[in-house]
């Protein structure tokens, strides 16, 4: 037999079990739509000894400075896959012991360092690591390495 939806009996029950089950599906799909959001991590404040310069100013002071450091924060992967700057000392931003490693990249704090990620977020966050460390002036590439390499910069490396 089929279902009969002009059925009295029982009618109100349905009615009030089926707004149930789309109350909800509509919450939970509110739900799962807001979870897709990727979480957005707080903005970080660089140190007084950071700044965020193009690239060409970048380019320039490694002309210019060949003494300069550079630090590469990225993964090894990112390091192997992409290459980076031409000289580029590296150490993973997210080794258990970065802060600890640091003095063994061979860096010099009171000479200018370039420090990159491919974005920039992380190079940020290295940035306060160094301030406390004692690095004086620390630059970092607008855009990070994917916008150093997109400009056609130099870049050693990678596959």
């Amino acid at each position: 037999m089929p279902f009969d939806w002009r059925r009295k009996q029982g009618s109100g029950r349905f009615a009030c079990a089926f707004r149930m089950r789309l109350l909800l599906a509509t919450l939970l799909a509110i739900s799962f739509t807001a979870s897709a959001q990727p979480p957005s991590l707080p903005e970080v404040k660089l140190p007084p000894q950071a700044r965020e310069v193009p690239a060409e100013e970048v380019q320039k002071l490694l002309t210019e400075h060949p003494d300069t450091g550079i630090l590469d924060v990225r993964t090894e992967d990112e390091v192997k896959d992409l290459g980076r700057i031409p000289g580029a000392k590296h150490l993973d931003f997210f080794h258990e012991h970065f802060a600890e490693e640091l003095a063994r990249t061979g860096l010099d704090p009171s000479k200018p360092c370039v420090l990159y990620c491919a974005l920039g977020g992380r190079a940020r966050r290295a940035a306060s690591v160094l301030a406390q460390v004692g690095f004086k002036t620390i630059l970092l590439p607008a855009g990070g390495f994917n916008a150093w390499k997109r400009a056609g910069r130099p870049v050693e490396g990678g596959k």
